[in-house]
C-alpha cells in the first residue's frame, strides 16, 4: 500500500470521526432544546395554576369527586331541621332551537342538558354537530353543598309551560318553598352572540307562614371537554372575571402529572372573590354564565371522560364549574327573582 493511499484512509477516518462528533453534538442540543421547551411548559403551567393574584383565597380539595345525588330538602324555616324531600320523578326531556342551536332541557334540576351547536360540525368534514356541557349536571342547575359535596337544591322539576323559544318549569319543596325557573332563547338569526344566548330567570316564592332559610347556592355553569386537538389541555380551564382582572383555573389542576416533580390531582379548586363572570372553555367553545349580580365564589372541579379509539390523550380530565350565591332569608308570603 502506497503513502498515498495511506493519506486517504486517515483522511476518510479523521473526516468520519469529526461527522460523528458533530452529529452527536447537534442530538445532544436537540435534546437540550426540548429539555428546555419542556422546563418552559412547565413553568408556565405552574405559574398559571398558582395565579398571580394571591388576595383571593383559594380553597383547594383533593378528595374523589362523587357523583351527584339528590340532596335532602335543605330550604328550611329559620332556626328548624330540615323538612322531608320533594319526590324524584321520572327524568322528562324538552327542546328549544332556532338556527344556531339546539337546547335540550332536563326536568331533572330543571335545568340545561346539553346545547347543540347546530352549524358546527364536532369534526373536520364530519356530519355530527358539537354539543356543548359533556358532564353529569346540567348546565344552570342549581345545587348545594352537603358535607362538602355539591348536590342539586330540587331534584324533579315539572315542565308548566313551553312555547317555541321559552319553557318555565316548578317544583313545590316540602317545606312549602316554590321555585320557578324559566329559560328563554333567542329567535334572533342574525350574527353575534344574541342567538346563542339563553335568558334565564329564577323565583324562590314562599307561601308559608314562617320565614325561611334559602342560604347559599350554586349556579353551574356547565362543562367544558378535552379535545383531541389539545390533548395536554392547554386550552382548557374554567376562567371568571373578578375586579377587572381575568382569572383561569386550568384543567391540569385536576390531572397528575409534572415534568421534574410529582403533582397530585385535586379534584375541588375554589376561590372566594367576586365573580362578575364565570365560564368554562376549550381550545375551540366558551360557555359563560354573567349573573345581573356578581357571584361571591367559584368552584371548579375535575371531570373525567372516557378515552377516545386512537386518541392521544389516554386521560381526559375536563373542567365544570359553578358560582356561589347567598341568598336572604324569605319571609312569609315574599317572592325573589334572580336572573342569571
Amino acid at each position: 500500500m502506497d503513502k498515498k493511499s495511506v493519506l486517504l484512509g486517515l483522511f476518510f477516518l479523521i473526516g468520519g470521526f469529526v461527522l460523528l462528533m458533530y452529529n452527536s453534538a447537534q442530538q445532544q442540543e436537540a435534546q437540550r432544546e426540548r429539555l428546555e421547551r419542556q422546563r418552559e411548559a412547565a413553568r408556565l403551567l405552574q405559574q398559571e395554576a398558582e395565579e398571580l393574584d394571591r388576595t383571593d383565597p383559594e380553597i383547594v380539595s383533593a378528595a374523589p369527586v362523587q357523583r351527584p345525588r339528590v340532596a335532602p330538602d335543605l330550604v328550611r324555616p329559620a332556626g328548624a331541621e330540615a323538612l322531608p324531600e320533594a319526590p324524584v320523578r321520572e327524568e322528562q326531556f324538552y327542546t328549544l332551537s332556532n338556527e344556531h342551536v339546539t337546547v335540550r332541557f332536563s326536568s331533572l334540576g330543571g335545568a340545561v342538558q346539553s346545547v347543540t351547536l347546530n352549524n358546527y360540525p364536532a369534526e373536520l368534514d364530519g356530519d355530527e354537530p358539537v354539543v356543548l356541557n359533556g358532564g353529569t349536571i346540567p348546565a344552570l342547575a342549581i345545587s348545594r353543598a352537603v358535607n362538602g359535596e355539591m348536590v342539586p337544591f330540587a331534584p324533579s322539576f315539572t315542565a308548566d309551560s313551553i312555547t317555541d323559544s321559552s319553557i318555565t318549569f316548578s317544583v313545590t319543596l316540602g317545606s312549602g318553598i316554590v321555585l320557578r325557573r324559566t329559560f328563554e332563547l333567542s329567535t334572533d338569526a342574525g350574527a353575534g352572540p344574541e342567538p346563542y344566548t339563553i335568558r334565564h330567570r329564577t323565583e324562590f316564592y314562599n307561601p308559608t307562614d314562617t320565614a325561611f332559610n334559602v342560604d347559599r347556592i350554586f349556579l353551574h355553569i356547565g362543562t367544558a371537554a378535552p379535545t383531541n386537538a389539545d390533548p395536554m389541555g392547554f386550552d382548557l380551564n374554567a376562567s371568571f372575571l373578578s375586579r377587572g382582572k381575568y382569572r383561569s383555573i386550568p384543567a391540569s389542576r385536576f390531572r397528575e402529572g409534572g415534568f421534574f416533580f410529582r403533582r397530585e390531582a385535586q379534584e375541588r379548586v375554589e376561590r372566594r372573590t367576586e365573580v362578575t363572570w364565570g365560564a368554562v372553555k376549550n381550545q375551540f367553545f366558551t360557555s359563560i354564565l354573567t349573573p345581573a349580580t356578581p357571584a361571591e365564589a367559584i368552584v371548579a372541579t375535575g371531570v373525567r371522560f372516557p378515552p377516545e379509539l386512537g386518541s392521544r390523550n389516554r386521560d381526559p380530565v375536563g373542567v365544570s364549574a359553578a358560582l356561589e350565591f347567598a341568598l336572604p332569608t324569605l319571609a312569609p308570603g315574599e317572592s325573589r327573582f334572580y336572573q342569571w
